[in-house]
């Protein structure tokens, strides 16, 4: 997931981001609350399919 610009007036919150050619791309991200990212993977697919 590319993302170019993240701007969250409260909390900006990533889970469970999975894909082969990475996970989670951003360039700027800024929240008025609280970042939270978790279970974000790249280079891998969903259950390890290829």
């Amino acid at each position: 997931m590319d993302i170019k610009t993240i701007d969250a007036g409260r909390d900006f919150i990533a889970e469970r981001i999975s894909g082969t050619g990475g996970g989670l791309k951003a360039d700027q991200v800024k929240a008025a609350g609280d970042i939270r990212l978790s279970d974000i993977q790249g280079g891998v697919s969903p259950q390890g399919k290829p």
